[in-house]
C-alpha cells in the first residue's frame, strides 16, 4: 500500500508512525512544512530506514529557516507532492485550513483516501484569537472557520480524534457519525526520549548541569501564553538557586528574551530550538519540566507526552478539563495548577525543586504510563487496519440532499460552537 503522512509541524509521533508502517512493507512518504517554526523531529532519511521510508518538506528548506509563507501556497505544493506520489490513502494533520482544503480537493479529484488528524480544532483557536477583535470581525472569522473545517471534516473518509469526548462535539457541532471516526490519543517515541542523567554532555557544555533548573522546551506561541513564562520567573526571582530555561524560537520566544533583558530576570534564559538528536539531553538537564495549554479545552501540547518519557516531574498550567491536564493527572506525572494562580505554581515547581526524592517517584511514574500507553506497534497495527479498510472500500460521498439537510440542521443550531465548548469546559 502506498500512504501519505502529512504533519504541518514535524513532530515526533506522526514520523515514528511513517517509518513503522514502512516497516511493515508499505511505500511511505512522510512530508511536512520547511517553514513552521516548530522543534523537528528525525526528519532525515537514514541508511538503516525501511526502504519504503522517504521524507520531505514543503516550502522553506529542511531546516525550517526561510520565514513565513501564505498556506494556499504551501497547500499547493503539498497537494502537488501527493499526486505526484499517488498514494492510496493520505492522513494529513495539523494544516491551516487552506492548505487541508488544498490537499483534501486533490485527492478527492485523484479518489485517494483521505483521513484527517483531528490533532487541534481551529474553530475553537479562531474563536480565541479573535476574541478582542470587533464583533462583525469576530463573527466573520469564527463563521468562516467553523464552515470550512466541519466542510473538511465531513468530506473526510475518516477522522482521527485525539480524544474519546470529541466525538460528541463533531456529532453536535457538525452532524458528523462516531462511525466516521477512530480514536487515536496522542503519543511520543518511547526509544527517542529515554530518561537520561540530569549531568550530561548537554547540560554540561550550557553550563546548568549543577543548577535547579525548570525546562520549558518546545513550540511557544499565543495558545501557550508566554507572559506566563515570564510572570512565573518572576515568582521564582528571590530563588538565586532555581533558573528557569526556555528551549523554543519564533516571535513569543524573543519577546520571553526581551522581557526577562527589560526586567533584570537573570533567572530567566532562553535558547533556540535544539538538535532532536540532543532533546533527551535538554530534558534531562530539568529537575521540573514546565507545560502551558491556558484555559483552552482542546489545545494539547504535544510535548507533555515527551516530558513524560523524560520521567522528569511536569508542572502544567492548564485548566483542570483539558485534555493534557488529563493526561498529567490521570499518569500521575506531575502536577495542574491554574494559569492564574502565581503562587500555586511556584508552590508546585518549588515542592519538586526542594524534594527530590518525589521528584523522582512523580517523574517514574510518567515513564510507566508512557512505556504502557506509547508502544508504536498496537499503534501502527490501527492505522494499518483503518487504511486497508479504505483502500478496499468506496470513496466517501456526499449528496446534495445530505448536505441541504446538514445546513438546515446548521442553521438551527446557531451557537452551537459556543454552547458546546461551555458544556464540556465544565464537564467533571
Amino acid at each position: 500500500m502506498k500512504i501519505v503522512i502529512n504533519d504541518y509541524l514535524g513532530h515526533a509521533a506522526p514520523v515514528q508512525l511513517s517509518r513503522a508502517l514502512a516497516a511493515r512493507g508499505h511505500s511511505v512518504l512522510h512530508l511536512y512544512s520547511g517553514v513552521a517554526q516548530t522543534p523537528k523531529a528525525d526528519l532525515v532519511k537514514h541508511a538503516d530506514d525501511p526502504p519504503g521510508f522517504d521524507v520531505r518538506a514543503i516550502g522553506g528548506d529542511a531546516a525550517g529557516q526561510a520565514g513565513r509563507e501564505h498556506p494556499r501556497s504551501y497547500g499547493r505544493g503539498l497537494a502537488q507532492a501527493v499526486l505526484d506520489f499517488a498514494p492510496d490513502v493520505v492522513l494529513a494533520g495539523n494544516n491551516p485550513l487552506p492548505a487541508q482544503q488544498a490537499l483534501q480537493s486533490a485527492c478527492r479529484s485523484a479518489s485517494i483516501r483521505f483521513v484527517y488528524w483531528l490533532r487541534q480544532i481551529y474553530a475553537f483557536e479562531t474563536d480565541a484569537a479573535v476574541a478582542d477583535k470587533p464583533l462583525l470581525v469576530q463573527m466573520a472569522a469564527e463563521s468562516h472557520a467553523r464552515w470550512l473545517e466541519g466542510k473538511l471534516l465531513r468530506q473526510s473518509d475518516a477522522i482521527i480524534p485525539v480524544a474519546e469526548y470529541e466525538l460528541a462535539l463533531l456529532e453536535e457541532v457538525w452532524d458528523i457519525p462516531a462511525r466516521q471516526a477512530m480514536v487515536v490519543r496522542d503519543w511520543a517515541p518511547l526509544d527517542a526520549v529515554t530518561p537520561q542523567p540530569k549531568d550530561n554532555a548537554w547540560a554540561r557544555s550550557r553550563g546548568i548541569a549543577d543548577r535547579k533548573t525548570v525546562v520549558y522546551s518546545g513550540t511557544l506561541d499565543w495558545q501557550h501564553d508566554p507572559a506566563l513564562i515570564v510572570r512565573t520567573a518572576t515568582e521564582l526571582r528571590d530563588r538565586e538557586d532555581v533558573l528557569m530555561l526556555v528551549v523554543s524560537g519564533g516571535a513569543s520566544a524573543d519577546m520571553v528574551q526581551a522581557a526577562a533583558r527589560e526586567r533584570n530576570l537573570t533567572n530567566l534564559q532562553v535558547l533556540p530550538f535544539q538538535p532532536y538528536e540532543r532533546y533527551p539531553e535538554v530534558l534531562a538537564s530539568a529537575d521540573v519540566l514546565f507545560a502551558m495549554a491556558g484555559n483552552q479545552l482542546f489545545f494539547v501540547p504535544s510535548k507533555i507526552n515527551a516530558y513524560l518519557c523524560a520521567a522528569r516531574p511536569i508542572v502544567l498550567c492548564a485548566g483542570r478539563s483539558n485534555l493534557a491536564a488529563d493526561v498529567v493527572q490521570h499518569s500521575g506525572g506531575g502536577v495542574v495548577q491554574d494559569p492564574a494562580d502565581g503562587a500555586g505554581i511556584r508552590k508546585a515547581i518549588l515542592h519538586f525543586i526542594d524534594d527530590p526524592q518525589d521528584a523522582r517517584t512523580v517523574g517514574a511514574r510518567g515513564r510507566a504510563y508512557a512505556e504502557q500507553s506509547f508502544a508504536i506497534a498496537p499503534i501502527a497495527d490501527r492505522f494499518e487496519r483503518l487504511f486497508e479498510r479504505l483502500r478496499a472500500g468506496p470513496p466517501r460521498t456526499t449528496g446534495w440532499s445530505a448536505r441541504l439537510s446538514r445546513a438546515a440542521r446548521s442553521w438551527r443550531r446557531g451557537a452551537a460552537l459556543a454552547a458546546t465548548e461551555t458544556r464540556y469546559d465544565s464537564r467533571p
